[in-house]
């Protein structure tokens, strides 16, 4: 017999959280999530988001263990601005059993309904930066810090309780070249004289905060019209620069100015955690720090988080001035491979950018969606 419980204690959320350690112990691709990100972002009294938001979660309960879990999401700012009634659901972990999916699915389509909502779509977090998208191909390959993983079987049970598609993600693996090409170097010299532009060096994290309210502006511009973008109001965004700045490497960020000094572009790269999170079980104690540290400052791999221009310069080159600068921290740590994060399968302008170098379709992810 399938049990529900809502989440309602610290004791509770410290189990919703660890649950997928279980279900995915020894599995060869997992990425354990931090846990003290994931308590950061679930707690109630730790993220902003719950000034104007709700959410409600849910544990399975079977034979006196844990065999599921989900999260209700209801982003009233989202509902507001676009007049639609859509409620969210994430954090949905489960084993290969139908029941359990289904009874998971409808006690948070149940709560969406009491609360007004027409739709439920996911799995999706709290806010556009957090991780979305159902592994559908790809199950072989380690994904990014910031990327889900799923066992196929998920797929399988969305399908069989109603969902439909309501957009694709697709993500690349890109062999970074031997030299920076000669275009990117002359089309950066060029705009930045035309322009009047200039790319910052980045040497401590200290620097990074000076320019962090300029680029989430531009990831308000940049963003806003992808799929489930909603501004972050400042809280939110202060927090999850927190939430990031240990994992920053101030070299790898690529911040371009205009002659006012105003952020017109951003790049954010790290250096991939995967395989360090992996070894550290998703705890900081007592070697987590040790192998992040090590991470930082020993590895081949780089994951490209994100990448904004301004309004009145997109379209005109600007992507170059950052390729440029990161592709210069690249050469010098030795990175061969950027695993870029999910885009849009419909954001063909992005994806033009790759198809220059060499690079690979690794993986695709989906948000679900159904009528409740």
């Amino acid at each position: 017999m399938i049990t529900l419980q809502e989440v309602r204690t610290d004791r509770q959320l410290k189990a919703f959280i660890r649950f997928p350690e279980s279900l995915y112990q020894d599995h060869p691709f997992w990425v354990p999530p931090l846990r003290r990100m994931e308590w950061d972002t679930l707690h109630w009294k730790k993220n902003p988001f719950f000034r104007h938001g709700q959410a409600i979660y849910f544990l399975a309960w079977r034979d006196g263990r844990i065999v599921g879990r989900i999260a209700g999401i209801i982003h009233r700012l989202e509902v507001e601005s676009t007049g639609l009634r859509n409620a969210r659901f994430g954090w949905l972990d489960m084993i290969d059993d139908i029941e359990v999916t289904r009874q998971l699915i409808h006690a948070v389509e149940d709560w969406a309904r009491r609360e007004g909502m027409t739709h439920i779509k996911g799995p999706l977090g709290f806010t556009h930066l957090d991780k979305a998208g159902m592994l559908i191909d790809g199950f072989d390959l380690m994904p990014t810090m910031v990327t889900l993983y799923n066992y196929p079987y998920y797929v399988r049970h969305l399908e069989f309780l109603g969902f439909g598609k309501d957009v694709d993600w697709v993500e690349h693996r890109i062999r970074m070249p031997e030299e920076i090409p000669d275009r990117v170097r002359q089309l950066s010299k060029t705009l930045a004289a035309r322009y009047h532009l200039k790319r910052v060096k980045l040497t401590r994290r200290s620097d990074i905060l000076q320019y962090r309210d300029g680029v989430f502006e531009m990831i308000r511009q940049a963003y806003s019209s992808l799929y489930d973008f909603v501004p972050m109001d400042k809280a939110e965004s202060d927090a999850l620069t927190m939430q990031f700045l240990r994992f920053l490497k101030p070299e790898f960020l690529s911040v371009v100015l205009d002659q006012d000094d105003r952020v017109i572009g951003f790049g954010v790269t790290l250096p991939s955690f995967s395989q360090a999170l992996r070894r550290c079980g998703g705890k900081l104690f007592p070697l987590g720090w040790f192998y992040l540290w090590r991470a930082m400052q020993r590895n081949d791999t780089a994951d490209l988080l994100l990448i904004g221009v301004a309004d009145e310069y997109r379209n005109k080159g600007v992507n170059a001035l950052i390729f440029q600068q990161v592709m210069e921290a690249f050469d010098e740590a030795g990175i061969q491979w950027v695993e870029t994060n999910p885009e849009l399968e419909s954001n063909t302008s992005v994806q033009a950018l790759w198809r220059r170098y060499d690079c690979e379709h690794v993986r695709t992810r989906r948000a679900w969606k159904k009528a409740i």
